[in-house]
């Protein structure tokens, strides 16, 4: 049992050059009853300054030394030899004796035990709430704008292909054609015949400039495909109840795939050659959050992306 006055405990930290005849303990060791307090010049009585449990090595104790930071009034016994009493207002003294507790033995420092803290269950579950909270609000927002930034990056995608196809068709003296195949999700760039006159196809009957080879010429780069989720329409969603830029009105029917010409002049023109009609041609492409993006090829050649907004039912110019 733990003698009265106790408030705190010291236990010496364990080490491999515990030696169990340390000089130095034997004084602060022994049986409870050898440590009393004395009188202080008030003639008041003290608890013991040390403790030790029954049974502990009075040689050199290793688990079971107390210290006593706060003394309590307890009768007097005998005084312990060669360590003089302490009293509560003796400040000079006590930490005299805190030093003599403290001191190395063979490799054994006692030192006072930290007071333990951390988190009560109560504010666990208060911070796991606001973080649930937050990310409740946060996770959907991240999704979206993660799914809007798709759809524009595929629309400047586009956007970036047919200024291709244009500077391709006028520096190569070649008409040239951007493949938009509306329900699979992809595009492709293709030179067509122009004044080619060795391939059968360019050749054959009813050919013309704008005639595909007999062996599709693709780009090297090959096939290019939306993002996850994004979808082309080749006319005006019915989610939109406007035209973008200059669009006046949709193809009849609406085409899948959707081909875009360039003339060897790197004008917009139809598959005979002939200038667009409908103010141009347009590209659409929507996520499935309902954002609507338009790249739009006026009759000019410029190529321009519209943002669709829902709120304001109006297009804005990216």
């Amino acid at each position: 049992m733990i003698l009265p006055g106790i408030r705190n405990t010291v236990r010496p930290r364990a080490s491999p050059a515990l030696n169990p005849g340390c000089p130095c303990l034997p004084r602060l060791s022994g049986n409870a009853s050898a440590f009393a307090g004395r009188p202080d010049v008030a003639g008041r009585k003290h608890a013991p300054l040390l403790a030790v449990f029954p049974g502990v090595n009075s040689s050199c104790p290793q688990h079971d030394l107390h210290f006593i930071p706060t003394l309590a009034p307890a009768e007097p016994t005998s005084p312990i030899r060669g360590v003089e009493s302490m009293t509560a207002p003796n400040v000079a003294e006590r930490s005299s004796l805190e030093a003599k507790v403290t001191e190395n033995c063979g490799g054994t420092a006692l030192e006072r035990r930290p007071l333990e803290s951390g988190l009560s269950l109560v504010e666990l579950l208060m911070v796991v709430s606001i973080i649930a909270v937050i990310s409740a609000m946060a996770i959907p927002m991240a999704i979206r704008e993660v799914a809007n930034y798709k759809v524009h990056a595929d629309a400047t995608s586009i956007s970036s292909w047919l200024n291709a196809a244009r500077m391709k068709a006028a520096s190569q003296f070649a008409p040239y054609r951007l493949n938009v195949y509306v329900s699979s999700g992809n595009y492709v760039l293709e030179q067509l015949c122009g004044s080619n006159t060795t391939d059968a196809s360019c050749t054959g009957s009813g050919a013309t400039a704008y005639t595909a080879y007999s062996s599709p010429l693709y780009d090297n780069s090959g096939t290019q495909y939306l993002s996850a989720g994004d979808t082309f329409s080749s006319c005006r969603p019915s989610g939109a109840t406007a035209f973008p830029g200059a669009i006046t009105a949709d193809p009849s029917p609406c085409p899948d795939p959707l081909r875009l010409y360039f003339n060897t002049r790197g004008a917009p023109v139809d598959s005979s050659g002939n200038p667009l009609t409908n103010g141009g041609a347009v590209v659409y492409v929507q996520n499935s959050n309902k954002l609507l993006d338009a790249i739009v090829v006026t009759l000019g050649g410029q190529v321009t992306i519209w943002t669709y907004s829902p709120v304001s039912s109006r297009w804005s110019l990216r």
